[in-house]
């Protein structure tokens, strides 16, 4: 069990990698800015209301836990798998992305987390 929750971590990790690399680091930057220069209202009309909000700073924030179920197999005397459980993964998504504001607009912004898609979508659409 021990090592199929390790090929599960490191399958996670090679996918989230792959994922990732498909992105040069100049694309990513210019994502994680996208929004600097804008508006504040623009910025909420493009990914939602922000969980906190004072005059110079806005939080955009969440946490989601999944649980991820892996097949485990064995192998009968006739080479034929068959389906003997699952193993349990509970996976934990977390993004903040916090904006620092002057006179309403994003002058700076910054992401923290593994999960911030929702509040850096792609460019271009």
């Amino acid at each position: 069990m021990i090592q199929n929750s390790l090929k599960t971590t490191v399958l996670l990790a090679l996918g989230a990698f792959v994922l990732t690399a498909c992105e040069s680091p100049e694309n990513r930057a210019a994502r994680e800015a996208q929004f600097n220069g804008q508006p504040l209202n623009a910025v909420i009309a493009q990914i939602g209301k922000p969980s906190a909000q004072t005059a110079d700073k806005v939080v955009w924030s969440f946490k989601e836990t999944e649980t991820q179920f892996t097949p485990v197999y064995r192998y009968n005397q006739y080479g034929q798998a068959i389906l003997v459980g699952h193993n349990r993964q509970n996976l934990t998504f977390t993004c903040t992305y916090t904006a620092r504001l002057n006179a309403g607009r994003v002058v700076e912004s910054h992401y923290e987390g593994n999960s911030c898609m929702r509040f850096a979508p792609k460019l271009g659409g």
